[in-house]
């Protein structure tokens, strides 16, 4: 269980550091807002359909373009007992537990 958990995060790391490319004439705000919305539509229906299925709690989703972050939203749970929900601004997860 574990392993398939692990194995899930770590693609959608690979998968989810892809460069993005979109060619158009705004100014680079609107293209962050742009690009920030898109990301927002796509990320909220793959991890509530991918954490359903795997049964994970909590995940972070972060996406940084040019050193400047321009999408940040957490998911589930960082705490399931407490029912405290994740929070993108607090680590919370230890990588390769």
């Amino acid at each position: 269980m574990k392993t398939k958990l692990i194995l899930v995060i770590s693609l959608l790391c690979i998968l989810l550091s892809l460069p993005m490319v979109y060619a158009t004439e705004n100014t680079e705000l609107d293209n962050n807002s742009h690009l920030s919305k898109e990301i927002g539509l796509f990320s909220n229906n793959f991890f509530e359909k991918t954490m359903g299925d795997h049964n994970i709690p909590g995940a972070v989703f972060v996406v940084v373009e040019n050193g400047q972050v321009i999408f940040a939203r957490g998911y589930g749970y960082a705490n399931l007992e407490n029912r405290i929900p994740v929070d993108p601004e607090k680590p919370c997860f230890v990588p390769g537990r």
